[in-house]
């Protein structure tokens, strides 16, 4: 994985409740791979934390047609949708 270094970070921010960080970490990753299905989830959580929900659904979703389980990376950190 391209951005691990960015999705790493990406969850930590989103843990500490920093949304905007998170999102721009999770979308360095995602520029560095498109289909990477973890930048893709946890855009897509910030995305909603910051009032996005339809932008962050579509990511939501486009992460979870790429890999069905994404949702338990994140949930084994305690970050839940």
């Amino acid at each position: 994985m391209l951005g691990a270094g960015y999705v790493g970070r990406g969850k930590l921010y989103l843990k500490q409740g920093r949304d905007g960080d998170a999102r721009g970490e999770f979308e360095q990753a995602a520029k560095l791979d498109p289909q990477d299905p973890e930048a893709l989830y946890g855009r897509g959580i910030a995305r909603k934390h910051l009032g996005d929900a339809r932008g962050g659904d579509g990511d939501i979703a486009s992460a979870k047609r790429i890999d069905p389980m994404i949702a338990n990376f994140f949930q084994a950190f305690g970050i839940k949708e």
